[in-house]
């Protein structure tokens, strides 16, 4: 019909371009966040800590993000999802730096754990979120596609960071994944806002659009 046919054109194009943005973005994210493991014996034998010490610092990364996403949702209520996950893309390549100057744990906690996982908190949220504003019929498949990125990053990320530090040691890995999470500025440049939204009854509405119904 005429309402599916409009659902049906205003889903193409650009959205999946978005849909491909935000699939690299938290292909990174969660690549390089689960990918701490390869650094472990290096950074025993340069950093001198304990390895549960050391293990400390890729769980913080990870709880660091997860715990910034109410702070994040604020965020990207004022700002929209562009601007919050061009800048998260920023920050996690400057911890990510940082880290790879670490000569203590305290520097590689700060670096890695602190900055890169609150930098990766402002790409998370708004590369899940900003699907749903390009996508109502095919919405649940758009979603899917980013989401499946995290697995598919940790089977990627991992080795090559793997090879990045057989290359040119744990330091020169940390840089070159910066390098990859500076390259996300430009999937979060590609996410321009969306104007779907639907009502109760799948009718597609303009951004600021209302439909008043009864409480009961």
């Amino acid at each position: 019909d005429k309402r599916g046919d409009r659902q049906e054109h205003e889903e193409g194009g650009w959205g999946w371009v978005v849909v491909l943005a935000s699939f690299l973005c938290v292909f990174v994210l969660d690549g390089i966040g689960y990918s701490f493991g390869v650094f472990l014996e290096p950074l025993l034998v340069d950093i001198g800590e304990g390895r549960g010490v050391l293990s400390m610092a890729g769980s913080m990364q990870v709880g660091v993000y997860g715990f910034s996403s109410p702070l994040v949702a604020k965020i990207v209520n004022k700002y929209g999802e562009r601007r919050p996950c061009m800048v998260g893309a920023v920050i996690s390549a400057a911890g990510l730096l940082v880290a790879s100057f670490a000569t203590g744990i305290w520097t590689l906690l700060l670096g890695y754990s602190v900055i890169t996982g609150l930098g990766f908190g402002l790409m998370y949220l708004p590369s899940v979120v900003i699907v749903s504003k390009h996508f109502l019929v095919r919405r649940s498949l758009a979603t899917g596609i980013v989401l499946c990125a995290a697995g598919v990053g940790t089977f990627v990320v991992a080795p090559l960071a793997q090879f990045m530090l057989e290359q040119w040691g744990w330091r020169g890995s940390m840089q070159g994944l910066a390098v990859m999470c500076l390259t996300c500025v430009l999937c979060g440049a590609a996410m321009s806002p969306g104007t779907l939204r639907a009502d109760e009854d799948g009718e597609v509405l303009a951004v600021g659009q209302t439909v008043h119904r009864p409480c009961l």
